[in-house]
């Protein structure tokens, strides 16, 4: 419980921080879906005394998520947003759950401006920032069972498209990258045993969004 409360501290710290900034600003809130392909989490063996196969490389899964942030008055091409995910890049018998909170600084530019959309009909965009990565393991077979928690601070990295379809409402399209190194630790037969996998992860993403 200490470790969710970490993050969601985080969280309603970054929101802090958008929220104190001058209310006459353009406001985004997106919601995504889309899935991930996680690659080689380098454990070539599993760990001693481990009764699962983790040598696979990760399953592709479903990703959602949620963001909500602000552009800059003064500076139109500049933001700030709070992210939060969910995913599962499950290895070989493990389950693997995976919710990254992130505070991104983002960045855009404006293509096919009007009068109706004066910083762009389209917006191409790039965010990165940190991101506390709380990942949860759980495996079971006939002879034993493992489970564990952890939490660590990682990277997230996005680029995409955005185009208003409607006078507040637009659709994007984005790629993610995000990398953490976890380690788990359970006891398995009498025996300690923890591993240490490194999820480096490609997220292909479509949203909608919402300006205001």
């Amino acid at each position: 419980m200490k470790r969710v409360g970490s993050a969601v501290a985080i969280l309603i710290f970054s929101l802090s921080i958008i929220a104190v900034s001058s209310a006459n600003a353009e406001w985004l809130a997106d919601f995504y879906a889309g899935l991930n392909f996680s690659g080689d989490t380098d454990l070539t063996r599993p760990p001693r005394g481990f009764c699962f196969d983790l040598t696979e490389d990760p399953d592709p899964s479903m990703v959602l998520g949620a963001r909500f942030g602000r552009w800059f008055e003064r500076l139109p091409w500049l933001g700030m947003a709070a992210d939060v995910s969910y995913f599962g890049p499950d290895i070989g018998d493990a389950d693997i759950a995976v919710v990254p909170v992130s505070a991104l600084l983002m960045f855009r530019g404006a293509l096919s401006p009007d009068r109706e959309s004066p910083r762009g009909a389209i917006q191409p965009y790039f965010g990165i920032g940190p991101a506390l990565f709380l990942s949860d393991v759980d495996a079971k077979s006939s002879s034993c069972t493992y489970s564990d928690t952890s939490v660590d601070v990682g990277l997230d990295v996005r680029l995409g498209v955005f185009g208003y379809f409607m006078k507040n409402w637009g659709v994007s399209v984005e790629y993610r990258f995000s990398y953490f190194k976890a380690h788990y630790e359970d006891t398995v037969s009498g025996v300690k045993t923890g591993f240490d996998p490194r999820f480096q992860t490609h997220h292909g993403l479509i949203g909608a969004s919402y300006r205001f």
